[in-house]
């Protein structure tokens, strides 16, 4: 259920940056007769709307990250991490072990939500009857690989507790 959430919010996240960026009140994108005869003054419309475009999506795309991130609760493991620090320098080594484990877990779980976010992009933008262009499908499988390499890679780089 927890991953449902998860995802769920995930996916109203991209809709919703989506949304942001479809209805932008861009002065300079949206189609305005242009009087101008000057070939340079064209082109700086086009580059300053092609430049404010980018500067929106790459702030859209900043708040989704911030979002997954928020949902996958790295601060419980920086938590984890640091009581673990204080158990140690304390002399209490299995209570700062006991810590380590519960940030491995915590880890784990992350990853795992990473991953099957990442297969269900990936499997949404491959079902044909979902109705959305190529486009935005190809943007779709593209963000649940990223998402999919991104868990793979946590899930890698996480340490073998042997004790």
């Amino acid at each position: 259920m927890k991953r449902m959430v998860i995802l769920f919010i995930i996916l109203v996240s991209i809709v919703f940056s989506v949304v942001i960026i479809s209805s932008m009140e861009l002065n300079l994108v949206n189609a305005q007769p242009n009087t101008s005869t000057d070939p340079q003054q064209l082109l700086r419309d086009f580059k300053t709307a092609k430049d404010t475009i980018q500067n929106k999506i790459q702030v859209n795309f900043e708040q989704l990250l911030n979002v997954i991130e928020t949902q996958l609760d790295f601060n419980s493991v920086d938590s984890y991490l640091t009581q673990a620090s204080q158990y140690f320098i304390n002399g209490k080594v299995s209570e700062g072990i006991l810590e380590l484990k519960k940030a491995n877990m915590e880890l784990k779980n992350s990853s795992m939500t990473i991953m099957n976010a990442g297969n269900e992009f990936v499997s949404i933008s491959k079902d044909n009857s979902t109705f959305m262009a190529d486009g935005t499908k190809e943007i779709l499988g593209h963000f649940g690989k990223i998402l999919k390499d991104l868990g793979t890679k946590v899930n890698n780089s996480m340490i073998q507790l042997n004790y």
